[in-house]
């Protein structure tokens, strides 16, 4: 076997990589918050150019490359709105599992004894 191939693969630290196996729910986490700030940096800024464009007109500075341009550019200087749009997607769907965990919790379902006890 060949020492050096061995030698240059990057492992993650072993209590990172343990972590992650003793919790699938950090792992599942990870996963999602992946993919939203994926979906915000591809599709999202897609997504808001063509929206614009058909209920607001023409994107002034140019197109669709100058606008994905412009979008970056406040990124890397700390537009907070466009923050928002990275991190978006990840905070809705967090806000949704808390909405249906309380709806659980201030309204559980009956179960079929509780039901047949009545």
């Amino acid at each position: 076997m060949n020492q050096t191939a061995d030698a240059s693969r990057v492992k993650p630290p072993h209590w990172f990589a343990g972590g992650l196996q003793r919790h699938p729910r950090l792992r599942r986490e990870l996963w999602l918050l992946a993919a939203g700030i994926i979906l915000a940096f591809i599709v999202m800024p897609v997504a808001i150019y063509f929206v614009g464009v058909l209920t607001l007109g023409p994107y002034t500075a140019g197109g669709l490359g100058s606008f994905i341009s412009d979008y970056y550019r406040g990124l890397f200087h700390g537009w907070l709105p466009g923050w928002g749009v990275v991190f978006g997607p990840y905070l809705l769907l967090q806000a949704l599992r808390l909405l249906i965990r309380m709806r659980r919790w201030l309204w559980p379902r009956e179960t079929a004894a509780e039901h047949d006890a009545d």
